[in-house]
């Protein structure tokens, strides 16, 4: 804290960096002990598509640091391998404007207008397995731009327009494949085509389209099984929207309104009857295609201001927010579109404005896997058992360890861990000396913990513990005595980077290779009160200060342990000391700290394969000084002080869950 230390002088520069020769006394180390409907989803993958580990980094609240540094950033980064779209065998007919499900991993298509303008009654199903194709008995009657779902493991097609003389008129029918012939169900309320319908449990929705004057419906009907109820009028008419369901909602994509294509996007609740406005696509999009695959809702061709599209938007359902996937070998429009696992796949339509020449061409995207995503909102747990500030922590075990600290001004040895699965602590062996402002990492399956201070800053500590069998050893010291330290680990070196001793920064990097530490390149910003976290491959030190909280810094540093050079990184978008941070899932979090006057609840994250750092929702309880750790997919933040220096102690316990 800034009571802790001198301020640095007027100059711009960070004050002298503080450097000990070797301690004495050293102990040997000794050694270590998708759906639309009710759709099936089906781990399959299709012939051919290459499996990518290109990831989304969809889901960020908002980008920071973008241009140059955002550059800088990405090309210190190493690029994935790219994924795309890949051909699959085409369909047997030439169509667009058909109706589409997925039942028991089969892709099937029906109806649409054929390569000669006229209406089809086909029948077809798409098998990604073997990449081939099947057929089945020919609609009783054919339609274009009617709906399908798959309701109680058949296929149903509803409404759509059918031919009358030389007009189409829309249909109120609709069909079921049962035992491989179509049999009638009970009506549709009234006419409809060009709409959209899914299933949620055990019902079918279908909303907007046009009635059989072409005017937009605002309507919605709900199938139970035996008849058609009107469900809540959709907030949007339009006409050639798409629909897809998650299992508890109906999202209704896109469409027109018969002169402007829209980007509205709409979540039905059934069981709450009411809808709820969702981001809007990143482009307009009518007769656009829609599937449900892993939590991501995707987006594909369509219309957009008289251009038909390739471009592909994907909707993480999680953090409501759409990013970009590869385009579509060919711009398509009125095509199939459906997933089966995580294989999305786009057949048939055209690539002319309106009813233009057809397509039996077809191709598949293979997503990448989902990133975990954080949650809207931290939540509250028990306090822990001892309010504290300016503890060490760890992780062992998917147990947080919690070591040593400040309360009241006093230094202390207490040692706790805690297992967020049970949501118990458990008291520990207390560390031989009290420490406070020190730092701990888990190495060779033990807690260690480093340097610190048992009095005031000015005395730093070399000594390095570690919890053996029960019991804390030490083992051979730190070559610069250092408190306010950060330390990460790896592979076999534990590194210790930053610092602070007798009113000076300590800038050398200090390497643990089992046996002695040894000193590697100089941190390019020396800085105390930072945080370390490691990916496995780098060590990055975030943030600090320069001996006071009025000197916050924002640089962001990676540390190669393989060639012991740093590399500098793009800033943290706010400067901030004595906080913590913790790795997940690619990403780096940085939650909390101190300024002069206020602690802080900002927290923001760093993703490591973007280059680029994104704010988060703010932890619930501002503090710093405070322990940040990741059990699973949560980052957990307990403890630190809600004042600024070294009063305040807080027990608080709060988790940011990725899901």
């Amino acid at each position: 804290s800034m009571t802790d230390a001198i301020a640095p002088s007027a100059s711009a520069d960070p004050p002298a960096v503080a450097r000990r020769g070797p301690a004495a006394g050293a102990v040997k180390w000794l050694g270590s002990s998708g759906k639309k409907g009710n759709r099936l989803t089906a781990p399959l993958i299709v012939v051919g598509i290459v499996l990518a580990v290109l990831v989304l980094g969809s889901g960020v609240y908002v980008l920071l640091n973008q241009g140059n540094k955002h550059h800088q950033a990405a090309t210190n980064q190493p690029s994935g391998p790219s994924v795309k779209w890949q051909p699959i065998t085409n369909a047997r007919i030439a169509r667009q404007a058909a109706a589409t499900t997925q039942a028991d991993g089969t892709i099937w298509i029906f109806g649409g207008v054929g390569s000669n303008h006229a209406l089809v009654a086909n029948h077809e199903g798409y098998d990604p397995v073997i990449d081939s194709w099947k057929s089945g008995d020919d609609l009783p009657v054919p339609v274009q731009h009617a709906m399908a779902v798959t309701w109680r493991g058949n296929p149903i097609v509803l409404g759509g327009w059918r031919a009358a003389g030389a007009q189409k008129v829309a249909s109120d029918q609709v069909w079921r494949v049962v035992n491989s012939h179509w049999v009638e169900l009970p009506r549709l309320l009234q006419p409809r085509a060009a709409a959209a319908a899914a299933v949620v449990g055990d019902r079918i929705i279908v909303t907007g389209g046009v009635d059989a004057n072409g005017a937009p419906l605002n309507t919605t009907e709900v199938f139970d099984g035996n008849s058609w109820t009107l469900g809540t009028p959709i907030p949007t008419p339009r006409q050639m929207l798409a629909a897809a369901s998650d299992g508890k909602l109906v999202y209704a994509v896109g469409g027109t309104n018969g002169t402007t294509d829209l980007p509205t996007v709409e979540a039905y609740d059934p069981a709450a009857r009411s809808w709820t406005r969702l981001p809007d696509l990143p482009q307009p999009r009518g007769d656009v295609g829609v599937a449900i695959a892993d939590r991501r809702l995707v987006a594909v061709g369509g219309l957009s201001a008289g251009q038909v599209l390739k471009s592909v938007s994907v909707f993480d359902l999680t953090t409501n927010a759409w990013a970009g996937l590869p385009d579509m070998a060919i711009a398509r429009h009125g095509m199939a579109v459906d997933a089966v696992g995580q294989a999305v796949f786009a057949i048939g339509g055209s690539s002319e404005v309106g009813d233009g020449q057809a397509t039996s061409s077809a191709e598949a995207l293979q997503l990448p896997a989902r990133r975990i995503q954080p949650a809207a909102q931290w939540r509250s747990l028990p306090d822990a058992p001892t309010p504290r500030l300016m503890t060490a922590w760890t992780v062992l075990d998917d147990k947080i360890w919690i070591v040593g600290g400040l309360r009241d001004g006093v230094a202390l040895s207490t040692v706790e861990s805690y297992d967020p699965r049970a949501g118990t602590w458990q008291p520990q062996p207390p560390l031989p000396i009290p420490l406070h402002h020190a730092a701990a990492a888990t190495y060779h399956g033990e807690v260690v913990v480093l340097g610190g201070a048992s009095s005031d800053l000015t005395q730093a500590s070399t000594k390095v513990f570690a919890l053996r069998a029960g019991k804390w050893v030490e083992l051979p010291n730190l070559t610069h005595a250092r408190a306010a330290l950060a330390a990460a680990v790896v592979g076999d070196k534990l590194v210790a980077v930053g610092g602070q001793n007798a009113k000076q920064l300590v800038g050398q990097t200090e390497v643990f290779d089992g046996s002695s530490w040894h000193d590697a390149a100089d941190m390019p910003t020396p800085r105390e009160h930072l945080a370390a976290v490691s990916d496995g491959t780098y060590v990055y030190a975030v943030g600090g200060r320069f001996l006071s909280s009025d000197k916050n810094s924002a640089a962001f540093e990676r540390f190669d342990p393989q060639s012991g050079g740093w590399t500098k990184l793009v800033d943290m978008p706010t400067p901030r000391g004595s906080y913590g941070a913790a790795f997940i899932d690619g990403r780096i979090l940085a939650v909390g700290g101190e300024e002069p006057t206020r602690v802080l609840g900002v927290a923001e994250m760093y993703d490591i394969a973007d280059g680029t750092w994104s704010a988060l929702p703010p932890m619930p309880t501002p503090r710093h000084a405070e322990a940040v750790a990741t059990v699973g997919n949560t980052v957990y933040c307990i403890g630190g002080a809600n004042r600024p220096t070294h009063e305040g102690p807080v027990a608080t316990v709060e988790a940011l869950d990725f899901i």
